[in-house]
């Protein structure tokens, strides 16, 4: 439930598989938290707002059940490295600051993510890859979601429609932007790709 070890020092959590939610600010501030794990079986659909906000975690799996990610969830981990999810995973939507300023330097959007919400992944480093899932039904990348990482290269989803405001300013790495064939985007909204170096860029028909 909400807020149920709050800034307690607990260092490592196995979660049931009967849990089906994790409350708002469940593990908040838990700094000597490195390790969660969730049992094979998870039927996990629910990790709420700030559940794990400021933990020293390294790396979380996510079971395949889980729909949403909350608000600030995995924010301000910075030694979170590592986030895998599920091939059959179901979520859905990944909120606002969801893995903001954490360490992760790759990451696999799940196929079924029809929305990543405000700054999900500012100041995060991916330096090494941004990728989605070949039969994404990503919709909308909202404002500044990749926002100061240091990515090179990102290929956009067909099934995208908008992209938010200033959703991948001072990406000072970024030269390569594709959009896939029959590209679906209608918007790009105001300073989206600031101080990008961006070298060769083709406009979806769609875009209005």
């Amino acid at each position: 439930g909400k807020a149920a070890f709050y800034e307690s020092s607990v260092e490592r959590i196995t979660i049931p598989s009967e849990v089906i939610s994790i409350g708002k600010y469940a593990f908040f501030g838990c700094e000597k938290l490195q390790q969660v794990e969730f049992a094979k079986d998870s039927k996990l659909e629910v990790i709420e707002k700030s559940s794990f906000e400021k933990t020293s975690i390294e790396e979380i799996i996510i079971p395949p059940d889980v729909v949403k990610i909350g608000k600030y969830a995995f924010s301000d981990c910075q030694n979170l490295q590592q986030i895998e999810f599920a091939k059959n995973s179901k979520l859905q939507l990944i909120e606002k600051f969801a893995f903001h300023r954490t360490s992760i330097e790759s990451i696999i959007i799940p196929s079924e993510v029809i929305k990543i919400e405000e700054g999900a992944f500012k100041w995060c480093p991916l330096s090494q890859e941004i990728e989605f899932a070949k039969d994404s039904k990503l919709q909308i990348i909202e404002n500044e979601v990749f926002q100061y990482t240091i990515i090179d290269s990102i290929t956009i989803p067909s099934s995208v429609m908008r992209i938010g405001d200033s959703a991948f300013d001072s990406c000072e790495n970024l030269q390569i932007i594709e959009f896939t064939e029959n590209s679906k985007l209608q918007t790009i909204g105001e300073d989206v790709f600031y101080l990008a170096p961006i070298e060769s860029l083709s406009i979806p028909s769609e875009l209005i």
